[in-house]
């Protein structure tokens, strides 16, 4: 019983949510510019959770994020109120990732992002096996060092990683395997 309660509380609140949303877009089609400012801060902090989890460069982020609203703003009109608004939003918000990660695949080279995770400036190891890693992590190549800071550090799966760096789902893992396999070695010869 208290398990069905929860469902229907929990559906319930989302159902809510995304009732406010369509009103409020509502109210914004029928020319309310406060109802419209709502919505677009609403549908930001929204979007932003959603990005933050596929785009980890703060500024291509926000790019992304304008890029969806501005579309949001040029299809507004194609929003039926009757609706359930976050399909709609997300439709638009897929599609605007999509060209971003296109456009990413077409550069010649992958960003590496910063790796404040193996130097943090404020902590110095003594731990000579970390002292080690974080010489050898330097010496990996580019796209190994990577494909390990998506999968390890940030938590992407296989084919996220994948999407990100524009390499094929095997090649990921394949970068991954060898990148283990070469600082497993190193780590292993200087013990």
């Amino acid at each position: 019983m208290i398990l069905s309660f929860t469902k229907e509380f929990l559906f319930f609140k989302l159902y809510s949510v995304k009732d406010e949303l369509s009103n409020l877009m509502f109210e914004a089609q029928n020319g309310n510019s406060k109802s419209y400012e709502i919505l677009l801060h609403k549908i930001s902090e929204i979007i932003r959770k959603y990005l933050n989890k596929r785009i980890f460069n703060k500024e291509e982020l926000e790019d992304v994020l304008q890029e969806i609203l501005i579309s949001v703003h040029h299809a507004r009109h194609t929003f039926n109120s009757e609706r359930v608004f976050t399909p709609w939003l997300f439709g638009i918000a897929r599609n605007q990732l999509n060209k971003f990660f296109s456009i990413v695949k077409k550069r010649k080279e992958v960003p590496l992002p910063e790796f404040d995770f193996i130097f943090k400036e404020n902590e110095i190891s003594e731990n000579p096996k970390i002292i080690l890693l974080k010489k050898k992590w330097l010496e990996l190549p580019k796209k190994q060092r990577l494909v390990l800071e998506y999968l390890k550090y940030r938590g992407l799966s296989i084919k996220e990683t994948s999407k990100l760096t524009g390499l094929s789902l095997s090649n990921v893992k394949v970068i991954a395997h060898r990148a283990y396999e070469r600082l497993r070695n190193e780590l292993n010869e200087n013990e």
